[in-house]
């Protein structure tokens, strides 16, 4: 009987891991587009003029999965989609609810996080009463993240913005690859500066 339980159990986790949708792209753009794939597609999902820059394209207030959105970007290497952030304003007083409704509604479509980080910082605690406080006092590392087996991910934060005095949650889509290679350039880039 343990044995068909555990044959069960072992056939369902394959099954399920088998059928998770790997991340290949944001909003139906697959990574590695270029600039006007992405203009075209996002045309046919909003009225919302680009704003377009060298290196990417971002959209202002913005629809994303059902709320309002103040910023998507989309982020390019040599015309190459890689990287995309958007950044949702919570109403006050109300960030922490709005980060674990989106973050509920990754959970349903990605099932459990690679990780899932609230941590608070003295003297502050989860649970205390005074999480928001520790927001706005850049006490809180509240966070998950979703890794794919072609190594993409998505990640969800919420801080508070000292030069916009808000929160902000922050969703990042990452092909992780190009991502990494455009972070090394960079910082070889900045070391060439010194």
């Amino acid at each position: 009987m343990k044995r068909a339980v555990l044959l069960v159990s072992f056939l369902i986790i394959v099954l399920t891991l088998s059928f998770s949708d790997p991340l290949t792209g944001f909003l139906g753009i697959p990574f590695g587009s270029t600039k006007d794939q992405v203009i075209s597609a996002m045309s046919a999902k909003t009225t919302i003029k680009p704003i377009i820059g060298d290196d990417l394209i971002l959209y202002k207030n913005i629809k994303f999965a059902g709320r309002d959105a103040e910023k998507i970007y989309f982020k390019f290497y040599q015309d190459y989609f890689y990287f995309s952030l958007v950044i949702i304003v919570p109403e006050r007083n109300r960030a922490l609810e709005t980060y674990y409704a989106i973050k509920e509604d990754y959970y349903t479509k990605y099932g459990t996080p690679h990780w899932d980080r609230e941590e608070y910082s003295s003297p502050y605690k989860k649970g205390d009463g005074y999480e928001e406080t520790a927001l706005f006092a850049n006490k809180a590392n509240i966070s998950a993240d979703w890794l794919f087996d072609e190594g993409n991910n998505i990640y969800i934060g919420l801080k508070y913005n000292n030069r916009e005095t808000r929160c902000e949650i922050g969703i990042l889509y990452t092909e992780t690859k190009t991502f990494n290679k455009v972070q090394s350039i960079e910082k070889a880039n900045n070391l060439d500066d010194l």
